[in-house]
């Protein structure tokens, strides 16, 4: 199968060298910091480097999808560009072509059907830890799989192509048991490690920082039960046995188990946050919950407090320093939003 992937983020590197190395053609536009023409290095956990051959580097996507004949489209942008992506699809597409929504949070194969005007738009999560280790080259450093949700027209064609790249691929009937149970293991430690500065294993060792993390981890969970959504365990990312944990099991013998679950890479907020683009994802993550909350009339302060946070701080309008390796300051604002205990 030919396929383009659109934007050049670490998970879709990923996914365009494991297409390749399966035998399709690939794609990869808006490359970011990938070099055109350099060839694909991908390096796993064991060390082992395997070098990529036969993908495609286009800078422009216009020009990219002006090549056109793609059988589908992933997308492997930040959230906030969802609906810009759509937009440029809208532009170039004279029929009909399936898109895969590899994007963090919720709500992107409603944004994208609304705008394509079809409904051959797929869920999707890629559930490896992935980072960028050079222009070219991705590191693997938390093995994964690939997963789709819904039942659009195309889905199970694209669940077929996947199955022959070597990595566990999962399809979920329901749409939003797919992006919730993504979004709960990517909120682990994610805001908190931004605001800081810090790994989320170092975030965690912090006793009072763990208190943050587990009442914003029970505000999601919450909110989710009031609004009937499910969790599944996904490969590489367990959210139904960690929110079960989370859940029943005393808050410092959780601490250590999520301990043990995060990794010492910087949080996907964090790696924004150094990036000094001046946009982040957490309107997508601690924000969805928020959002989530809202159509059942609560609050859900502490993710309203770290998403915002996060924001501020990505666009300039609090200074970073204020937080970075402070977590006496990192506390005071959540207790200002959140109005008292953490407890």
């Amino acid at each position: 199968m030919k396929v383009l992937i659109y934007g050049g983020s670490a998970e879709g590197c990923y996914l365009a060298a494991r297409l390749a190395q399966a035998g399709h053609g690939v794609t990869i536009a808006g490359a970011g910091k990938a070099a055109p023409g350099g060839e694909l290095k991908l390096c796993g956990r064991r060390g082992k480097l395997e070098i990529v051959p036969g993908v495609e580097y286009v800078v422009d996507v216009h020009e990219a999808l002006a090549n056109g004949g793609y059988d589908w489209i992933a997308l492997a942008l930040p959230a906030y560009e969802t609906a810009s992506a759509g937009e440029v699809l809208v532009q170039h597409l004279r029929q009909p072509v399936p898109v895969v929504t590899f994007q963090r949070g919720t709500g992107h194969t409603a944004t994208l059907q609304t705008i394509l005007g079809h409904g051959d738009v797929i869920a999707g999560a890629i559930t490896a830890v992935v980072a960028r280790s050079g222009a070219n080259a991705v590191e693997i450093v938390r093995e994964g799989g690939i997963c789709l949700g819904g039942s659009a027209p195309s889905a199970g064609r694209i669940r077929d192509a996947l199955a022959s790249i070597g990595v566990e691929v999962v399809h979920l009937p329901d749409v939003a048991t797919l992006e919730w149970s993504k979004l709960f293991v990517d909120l682990i430690g994610n805001a908190l490690s931004a605001m800081l500065d810090e790994p989320p294993r170092e975030v965690f060792k912090d006793y009072r920082l763990f208190d943050v993390e587990w009442a914003a981890l029970n505000e999601a969970l919450w909110t989710l039960e009031q609004r009937g959504i499910t969790l599944t365990d996904l490969p590489g990312a367990p959210a139904r046995t960690l929110a079960g944990r989370i859940r029943r099991l005393p808050r410092q013998l959780t601490r250590l188990l999520l301990i043990r679950q995060v990794n010492d890479q910087p949080s996907s907020l964090l790696q924004e946050l150094r990036s000094g683009e001046g946009k982040t994802e957490a309107a997508w993550l601690n924000g969805a919950v928020v959002f989530a909350a809202h159509t059942i009339e609560y609050l859900a302060p502490i993710n309203h407090a770290l998403a915002l946070s996060v924001s501020d701080i990505a666009a300039g309008r609090v200074p970073w320093e204020m937080f970075r390796h402070n977590p006496d300051m990192v506390l005071r604002a959540v207790r200002m939003v959140q109005g008292g205990s953490l407890v």
